[in-house]
C-alpha cells in the first residue's frame, strides 16, 4: 500500500477505524471522510475531510485530489431508525 492514496469513508466507525489503522500501518496515505471533526484522532499519514455524505458534499470533496482506491464504510446518521430513515441510509450507502 506504500505510496497509494486511499479515500476512506466511515473512518470513525468501528470497522472504519480498524481499516484506517491498517492502511496507515501499511504505508498508505489516507483521506478520511467524517461528519465530525472531533471523531478522529490525528494520525501521521492521514488527512480528514469533513463531509456529510447524506447531503451535498461535492465542495468538501473537491480538494481531495487523485486517489487510487475508495473504501466506502460510511453509514447514515440515524441508521438505527430503519426503516424510517431508509431513504437517507440508501443515499449514503449507494448514491
Amino acid at each position: 500500500m506504500r505510496g497509494r492514496h486511499i479515500l476512506l469513508t466511515g473512518a470513525s466507525g468501528l470497522l472504519g477505524h480498524c481499516v484506517l489503522r491498517q492502511l496507515l500501518a501499511d504505508g498508505a496515505a489516507v483521506t478520511a471522510v467524517a461528519r465530525d471533526a472531533n471523531s478522529l484522532p490525528e494520525m501521521p499519514g492521514m488527512r480528514v475531510v469533513i463531509a456529510d455524505l447524506a447531503s451535498d458534499c461535492a465542495l468538501s470533496l473537491s480538494n481531495v485530489g487523485k486517489i487510487d482506491s475508495v473504501v466506502h464504510l460510511a453509514q447514515a446518521g440515524g441508521w438505527n431508525a430503519f426503516p424510517t430513515n431508509a431513504g437517507a441510509i440508501a443515499s449514503v450507502a449507494v448514491a
